[in-house]
């Protein structure tokens, strides 16, 4: 009965004329027009259904499935990551530039190559990079960088050749560790500054592969991380996430299985910054149960 609810305005039963009303008052602008509440026979609803990644809010003893979809920002929707196998991931994080993130990704690296550990840092600041200017001089830089991976991954993929021209050695390492480096710009670009900004465009753009299946931002690095976590040439992987709360961000938080380190100044600015992230990820924890690194789940973030 509640399927067949009609629309805002429409005749129907004296009940379903009152939830409609209800709804309709509720929502004022934002209520659909068209039928809102479907069963799980109708059309497209198994298929929700059986999503997986779709977030699951407690309420009152009962679980709601929450389905959001949307052209933008739907990898900030899915399930975090569970903790990934070694070698082990760490995200820098912050919610605004400046506040030492950067510096402090390239402070761990150098003490981790002191230990004599194999390092990996990958900068996924793609609008204001800056790990690659700090890591590496006009010698090491490599022929590519992150933002030429995600454009070419989208086109013919990546093969170990092209991974290799990703990373630039740091004169950061000492002789008995290593630090490699992905930067964002490789000298490619930076020989054609000029195509840069077109770049930025096409690396954020989603790539449907030839079956129809759609890999996004965070579905592409996860899969560049991967490929070098896979390589069992590393010890450590740190990620230099975007600054804010930006789309691409959800790639680095949520989807690499990564410990996550966030930034911040004791200012006005990160607290609110601070209570609108924190008041997302409560989504994926249940109310009054064990903190997310003690879940069955293996998240840790």
């Amino acid at each position: 009965m509640l399927r067949d609810a009609p629309p805002c305005g429409r005749r129907g039963t004296p009940l379903l004329r009152l939830i409609n009303d209800d709804r309709c008052k509720r929502l004022g602008a934002y209520a659909r027009t068209d039928r809102v509440l479907a069963g799980p026979d109708d059309f497209g609803a198994a298929r929700v259904l059986a999503d997986s990644t779709v977030v699951q809010v407690p309420i009152g003893g009962t679980r709601i499935r929450l389905v959001d979809r949307r052209l933008v920002g739907g990898d900030w929707q899915r399930q975090p990551a569970s903790a990934a196998p070694l070698p082990a991931r760490f995200a820098f994080a912050s919610l605004k530039g400046g506040v030492g993130r950067s510096t402090a990704l390239a402070v761990v690296a150098a003490d981790l190559a002191t230990q004599g550990l194999r390092v990996l840092a990958i900068d996924l600041d793609i609008e204001a990079p800056g790990l690659g200017p700090m890591l590496l001089n006009d010698d090491s830089l490599p022929k590519f960088g992150v933002l030429d991976a995600l454009v070419e991954n989208g086109l013919a993929g990546l093969d170990e050749r092209f991974l290799a021209d990703l990373i630039g050695p740091s004169m950061l390492a000492n002789r008995r560790g290593r630090i490699d480096v992905i930067p964002v710009l490789g000298r490619r670009s930076l020989r054609h500054p000029a195509d840069v900004l077109a770049k930025i465009a096409r690396a954020y753009a989603e790539d449907v592969g030839d079956n129809g299946s759609v890999a996004t931002f965070l579905d592409q690095v996860r899969s560049l991380v991967d490929s070098f976590a896979k390589s069992n040439r590393y010890d450590a992987i740190l990620v230099d996430a975007r600054a804010g709360l930006h789309e691409t961000t959800a790639s680095s938080l949520m989807g690499l299985g990564a410990e996550v380190f966030v930034f911040g100044r004791d200012e006005p600015q990160t607290f609110q910054g601070f209570r609108v992230l924190l008041a997302h990820l409560a989504r994926f924890v249940d109310a009054g149960g064990p903190p997310p690194d003690r879940r069955r789940s293996g998240w840790r973030g």
